[in-house]
């Protein structure tokens, strides 16, 4: 997982002298071997939102491999594990359930 105020964040030392906190955007490598898997992942979410602003009170999930296989563009320079996330007003259980049930999809 990525997100500043992680030890394991490249820069944690200076998110931790510049932030007092930090919201609940983050965003995820996952271990899939395509990026079908990827696609049936977002297809099984039914909490999250599509992400197309952040700053909202509802869950939003931004994937990276949509950007991928676009006729006439290029792929993106973003791996298509990459997902972004950002954690909204609901209970943490009702998401976490959505989660579990779309990551089925994926090899852990």
């Amino acid at each position: 997982m990525l997100h500043p105020l992680l030890p394991s964040f490249p820069q944690y030392e200076l998110a931790k002298k510049q932030m007092s906190g930090a919201g609940g955007l983050f965003s995820v490598y996952f271990k899939a071997d395509r990026i079908e898997q990827m696609e049936d992942f977002f297809h099984r979410l039914k909490r999250f939102l599509l992400a197309v602003s952040w700053g909202g009170h509802e869950s939003l999930v931004m994937p990276s491999a949509a950007f991928y296989k676009i006729p006439g563009m290029p792929d993106s320079v973003l791996p298509w594990n990459l997902v972004r996330f950002y954690i909204g007003l609901e209970e943490p259980e009702w998401l976490w359930e959505d989660l579990e049930e779309a990551m089925t999809v994926l090899n852990f």
